[in-house]
């Protein structure tokens, strides 16, 4: 299991593909996603500017997250 609260991160973790299990918390939200042996390596590639994502997925990805967000509240 992954656990991040930055949306960013978030939203690149399921713009690669991996499994959002749930969303916990109260006014600061963390996002908790499956395991997966591919998180370091795509947030390594994040982090230096090298990951190369679909930005319309992305951006539809960051769309659903802020749903959820905001629908938690």
């Amino acid at each position: 299991m992954y656990k991040t609260k930055s949306l960013n991160i978030a939203t690149v973790l399921m713009t690669m593909g991996i499994r959002l299990k749930s969303v916990e918390g109260g006014i600061e939200k963390t996002f908790i996603f499956e395991e997966d042996d591919r998180i370091d390596e795509i947030l390594k590639s994040f982090v230096n500017g090298d990951l190369r994502v679909n930005i319309k997925e992305f951006l539809n990805n960051n769309r659903i997250l802020k749903t959820l967000i905001h629908e938690r509240q």
